[in-house]
């Protein structure tokens, strides 16, 4: 099910235990408020897709032809922005709005994950990603990990706002770099348990 349609179930007096995202590396749950909460932030979650992927490109180039240092770079500064923004909403949102700063949380595990791979890979070191051994299946990982936990912030962008045709565009490019086998494991899927 699409985020879009999952807010409109939520809105409904339906009877259901849990609202899932499931994702290749596990799921995380969210109460009905949670996710009517969801749909409410789509200010943040714009600034957050603008600063943490759309302008991070370690997140969706090609990045076997880039320097391995700026892809480290690059990265450790989404892991610090995706920080400094948890941070931040961790002060001001209510309970109820959490579930966002649960997304952002597993974004930057992710991203702080990877780096301790790529680090152990030694990829800093080397000029070119392709002299890196390890690093195309340490990227191919960390899109597997990250691509399903922005979709589902591309998705609760309202369909009519202005940043999500980019933002989607942006996600498919990235996306084309995987595998036709590892495109479906990079999206997400919301489920609901009655």
């Amino acid at each position: 099910m699409r985020f879009a349609e999952i807010v409109e179930l939520a809105k409904t007096p339906l009877v259901f235990t849990r609202i899932k995202l499931k994702f290749l590396f596990g799921e995380m749950e969210f109460e009905r408020g949670s996710v009517l909460a969801l749909a409410e932030l789509s200010e943040i979650v714009e600034e957050i897709l603008r600063k943490c992927f759309i302008e991070r490109r370690a997140i969706w180039v090609n990045l076997l032809t880039e320097s391995p240092l700026w892809s480290c770079m690059s990265i450790e500064r989404t892991a610090t922005a995706l920080d400094e923004h948890i941070n931040n909403l961790r002060g001001k949102l209510p309970a109820s709005h959490r579930g966002l700063i649960s997304l952002l949380g597993a974004w930057r595990s992710a991203c702080v994950l990877t780096l301790k791979e790529m680090r152990a890979a030694s990829a800093e070191d080397h000029i070119y990603a392709r002299d890196v051994p390890d690093f195309p299946e340490i990227l191919r990982q960390f899109r597997l990990r990250t691509y399903p936990i922005v979709h589902a912030l591309i998705e609760i962008l309202p369909a009519d706002h202005p940043l999500g045709p980019e933002a989607q565009r942006t996600w498919y490019l990235g996306r084309a770099t995987l595998t036709e086998e590892d495109k479906d494991a990079a999206s997400e899927q919301w489920t609901i348990d009655a």
